[in-house]
């Protein structure tokens, strides 16, 4: 088997405006997922495959992801405004001059991917870069023929059988010529910069099956909380337990948990609470009530506690 690439390029100076309020405190890459951070759940992944170095782009609270990011070995790239896809990947490349090919990956994308096999795949067809897609109806839009992507959006739909429409999963390989081609032109989205690779037949893509979740909206927030603990779809120590409270939560007979719950640490639960398909966040105050399908969370700035649905 092939060695598996060094670098990992982790995407993550978005606004993360569809997770609005949480964002407003937080940013998109340090979410709880089921009380772990989406970066941290991510890392362990990257580094369990075979990555030993991994560099993230910031903007948006980059001084809580680089205080996080400092704790596990993660170098932090900092946009001073936002360059789009293909120009945060462009800059991180300049910064740090991986001489092979890298694994990119969004922050706000949980999967259970088998990386090593598409690693291979990515080796076998001499690709410049390997898109690791998925069927999505909803947002189809990468146009590929036999495996080589032709287009994005309706540019090449035609009556021709052999074409077919692919989700880009958030997850790729790049060859360092790739993004050395995307390096210091400013904002680009990857559609545009990888426009010159596919006219040249070098962008290819590796269809997966497996557990895939963006879970950059509350909607799939949420759901992705009911993937891991009633579905254990990903690798986490909470996986499969359907309710969890973290240990230094106090509790009393007359708190009632349905569906999947998970009560972060340090939270406080008042008397007489109904939780159903609920997430707390830490240090949250529950008052008195029946609260279903939501996010709570204190604000780290009031101190009041906010109730967010879908």
């Amino acid at each position: 088997m092939r060695k598996f690439p060094k670098h990992a390029f982790i995407l993550a100076a978005g606004f993360g405006s569809r997770l609005k309020p949480l964002t407003n405190f937080w940013p998109k890459a340090l979410l709880p997922i089921v009380g772990i951070p989406a970066l941290k759940v991510l890392g362990k992944k990257l580094y369990e495959s075979g990555i030993t170095q991994i560099a993230i782009n910031t903007h948006y609270h980059n001084a809580q992801i680089e205080s996080f990011a400092s704790k596990f070995k993660i170098k932090c790239i900092t946009e001073n405004k936002i360059l789009g896809t293909a120009g945060g990947l462009g800059n991180m490349y300049s910064k740090i001059l991986p001489e092979t090919t890298v694994l990119v990956h969004n922050c706000d994308i949980i999967e259970s991917f088998n990386l090593l096999k598409a690693y291979e795949f990515h080796k076998d067809s001499n690709a410049k870069v390997t898109l690791i897609t998925i069927d999505n109806n909803r947002t189809n839009n990468v146009i590929t023929e036999a495996g080589t992507v032709i287009g994005f959006d309706s540019e090449f739909l035609s009556k021709n059988s052999s074409i077919k429409k692919l989700t880009y999963s958030g997850v790729g390989f790049f060859n360092a010529d790739v993004l050395d081609s995307f390096s210091n032109k400013g904002f680009v989205e990857l559609t545009e910069a990888l426009k010159p690779w596919v006219e040249k037949g070098f962008v290819r893509v590796y269809e997966e099956n497996e557990f895939w979740l963006d879970f950059g909206d509350l909607k799939n927030y949420i759901k992705l909380h009911r993937e891991v603990l009633v579905d254990s779809a990903i690798k986490h120590p909470l996986g499969g337990k359907l309710t969890f409270i973290e240990s230094d939560v106090k509790t009393t007979d007359s708190v009632y948990l349905r569906g999947f719950v998970y009560v972060g640490s340090k939270a406080k639960l008042h008397p007489e609470i109904y939780l159903e398909n609920c997430i707390v966040f830490p240090n949250t105050i529950v008052e008195t009530g029946k609260y279903e399908n939501c996010i709570i969370f204190t604000s780290p700035i009031d101190g009041e506690t906010v109730i967010v649905k879908p």
